[in-house]
């Protein structure tokens, strides 16, 4: 029997005065996976962190980020190629200072759990950390650490659901995906230094 699905749609603005940051300004969770349709795969390029894969959507027409990646391949169209409300959406990622009005729409799908980290990650306000322990507590799962701390490292779209703002109790790093280095330059990026 396959685990229930749910989904996680999230609107988000740019951080005033913070480059490449941004926060939510809405979060909803779906009790089953929307259709999502015209999926494409983008390359980006020009961010603070290299190279990346962007994953695209429709959810009722709305262009939406369902996937970020540091592993970009060759392959990839470039995000030019991508139709211009998508383009749109694509520019706005890595853009250094974004204007006060653009907008970021994200739509991730997995388990209960996974969604209910996710949501508890887009919470944790730019330049502040948590513990695993704290983000299965805003989870509503406070004695599943471990699977929260799974569902973490298993985010969809890294950077703008910020599992890099996750550490351990003790406060050192704890483990990243994408390395460590990576995890230090996003919290640096953010004023937080380890």
């Amino acid at each position: 029997m396959a685990a229930a699905r749910h989904a996680l749609f999230v609107e988000m603005a740019a951080e005033a005065g913070r480059p490449y940051c941004w926060r939510p300004l809405s979060s909803r969770r779906f009790s089953t996976v929307p259709a999502v349709t015209e999926p494409g795969e983008w390359l980006l390029s020009g961010g603070p962190f290299g190279r990346s894969r962007a994953i695209t959507g429709r959810l009722e027409g709305l262009p939406v980020l369902c996937g970020l990646y540091f592993e970009p391949e060759s392959s990839l169209s470039p995000a030019e190629a991508a139709p211009s409300d998508v383009q749109a959406l694509l520019s706005s990622v890595w853009c250094e200072y974004p204007k006060p009005d653009a907008r970021l729409n994200l739509l991730v799908t997995g388990t209960p759990l996974q969604v209910a980290v996710w949501q508890a990650l887009v919470a944790i306000p730019v330049g502040e950390t948590r513990s695993y322990t704290e983000v299965a507590q805003s989870a509503g799962s406070p004695r599943a650490i471990r699977a929260a701390a799974s569902a973490v490292g298993s985010n969809p779209v890294s950077w703008l659901i910020p599992c890099h703002r996750v550490i351990r109790t003790d406060g050192s790093l704890g483990g990243f995906y994408w390395g460590l280095d990576m995890k230090r330059a996003m919290l640096a990026r953010e004023g937080v230094s380890f």
